[in-house]
């Protein structure tokens, strides 16, 4: 649902979707669908000309990535 949300450019709904999403992947500890749905979140920041949050979600998801790598 975030993902069709981003592609509609209704970006408050997609981060809601996700952050939704993620909160699901965290408690049943889904490590890389955590990583994905912090990327996604990245990437919507970077649509929204939000680089200091785009990089916040990016670096949260290169360090659980590097964990599991």
């Amino acid at each position: 649902l975030g993902m069709l949300k981003v592609r509609q450019k209704q970006y408050n709904q997609a981060i809601q979707a996700i952050k939704t999403s993620l909160s699901i992947r965290k408690k049943i500890n889904d490590r890389k669908g955590i990583a994905s749905s912090l990327t996604a979140l990245a990437n919507i920041m970077i649509a929204l000309d939000d680089a200091t949050s785009a990089e916040y979600y990016l670096k949260q998801a290169e360090s659980l990535m590097n964990e599991l790598n």
